[in-house]
């Protein structure tokens, strides 16, 4: 079911991005997400520094423990479980940084 605001019932989206200036230039016209769409700002390097693009929830990949290199991320469990399992973190704007091993 299409909700009004375009975005679909109980259904969730994630959209991980290296499109800076496009996210930051939609952002900067008043552009608004969907509620059910989790943009997430990729960093461009392994190790690498997040990038804050209007505070939108960020992502990076770790070569190290990821507490090691960004103690305040929520480290991805995929390779300790079958996949993504129960976790949703990536989904969740209220996770503000996700980061994920390097392979």
């Amino acid at each position: 079911m299409t909700l009004a605001d375009g975005s679909v019932e109980d259904v969730r989206h994630w959209l991980p991005t290296h499109e800076y200036p496009a996210v930051r230039e939609f952002v900067a016209a008043g552009g608004v997400f969907p509620r059910n769409l989790c943009v997430r700002v990729s960093a461009p390097m392994i190790d690498g520094e997040p990038i804050d693009v209007a505070g939108l929830p960020v992502s990076t990949t770790h070569s190290r423990p990821a507490s090691e290199v960004y103690p305040e991320a929520f480290a991805c469990p995929s390779d300790d479980q079958d996949g993504c399992g129960p976790c949703r973190a990536c989904w969740d704007p209220d996770v503000h940084h996700v980061s994920y091993p390097a392979h």
